[in-house]
């Protein structure tokens, strides 16, 4: 099974966490509003967690603020921070590497190099969505730990 595969055979919830642990590389916690309150190591933020009662992932960006719903699969400014991830380096990683290859794969899916194809949202999502991002960068995070 391809990387594409892969990806289409993931729930919602899955490719989200998938995004968070691979590609933003945040930390995740089985975490409750009261974790917020008590949890007093040194945890980098932000950090993510799945809301079973809401049915959304989470994220406590900074440890004074409220947790609030990361959906980048529907949300362009979510998906957004995929993009942007992947263009800025961490730990030694190569933005341009990572960038380059997320372009390619973003290629790939919307079936076209053109430039006008790549970045044209329509309402009916055949071009970019965030869903589309997510994927390219997935894909690419995917080739390079497998």
């Amino acid at each position: 099974m391809n990387t594409a595969e892969q990806w289409q055979a993931l729930s919602d919830k899955d490719k989200v966490g998938a995004i968070i642990k691979q590609v933003l590389k945040w930390t995740c916690k089985e975490v409750g509003i009261e974790w917020k309150r008590s949890d007093k190591s040194a945890t980098p933020y932000p950090v993510a967690s799945w809301n079973d009662q809401q049915g959304h992932w989470c994220v406590f960006y900074h440890e004074q603020e409220d947790a609030k719903v990361f959906d980048p699969l529907h949300s362009l400014d979510d998906a957004w921070n995929v993009v942007r991830r992947l263009n800025h380096p961490q730990n030694g990683d190569s933005a341009y590497h990572y960038y380059y290859q997320f372009i390619e794969r973003l290629k790939e899916i919307v079936g076209s190099d053109e430039l006008f194809d790549l970045f044209y949202c329509d309402m009916e999502g055949d071009h970019l969505t965030p869903e589309r991002l997510c994927m390219a960068a997935y894909m690419v995070v995917d080739d390079e730990f497998c």
